[in-house]
């Protein structure tokens, strides 16, 4: 965190210091924290539930802010800018534009498993799940429930289906989350 919190020289601290006392470094290392966690960005007109969420006095942090708007770090940048509607740190803005790119790109895909890793299972051809995911399962429900899983899927994508021939060939450890079908089936199985 510190990488991306600019440096404020002393003179301005000093200010800050004059008008909040010791909390002045407090509150700006949780603004900035806030911040890093609301994309970078703040709405003005949500500053009384900052307030709160910080423990801090709304008028307080309000001419806290005001004033960091017009202190600037080592760099010449000011702390804080604002318009009539956000407040954000430039800071924080420049050196993170980087890092939120790479990070929508991580997220565009999920990683692909080769099919090549599969176990082929004798009972189910058509599922395909390497042996990390079927010890996984087992340990997540069980292995009675997971043999039953597994045929329940295999007999639904040996159908060739509209929906179910874009599963085949592919790996089907995305089937078994907690919310999805398969398992509402298989539930219902040992229930009846």
């Amino acid at each position: 965190m510190k990488n991306n919190i600019p440096d404020i020289s002393e003179e301005n601290f000093n200010k800050l210091y004059t008008k909040f006392g010791y909390s002045a470094l407090g509150y700006y290392y949780a603004i900035i924290e806030e911040l890093q966690n609301n994309n970078l960005t703040y709405k003005l007109n949500k500053l009384k539930t900052l307030a709160r969420k910080l423990k801090i006095k709304y008028f307080i942090l309000k001419s806290f802010i005001d004033e960091c708007t017009i202190i600037y770090d080592k760099n010449g940048i000011s702390l804080f800018s604002q318009n009539n509607q956000l407040f954000w740190s430039k800071h924080l803005l420049e050196k993170n534009i980087d890092i939120k790119s790479i990070i929508n790109r991580e997220r565009r895909g999920r990683k692909k498993i080769p099919i090549k890793k599969s176990l082929k299972l004798t009972n189910a051809p058509y599922v395909n799940l390497t042996e990390e995911q079927i010890a996984k399962l087992n340990y997540k429900y069980g292995t009675l429930f997971i043999k039953k899983a597994i045929e329940i899927l295999n007999d639904w994508l040996q159908k060739n289906t509209k929906e179910s021939k874009k599963y085949l060939n592919k790996n089907n450890y995305g089937h078994f989350r907690s919310d999805s079908w398969l398992i509402y089936q298989t539930n219902k199985y040992f229930q009846s």
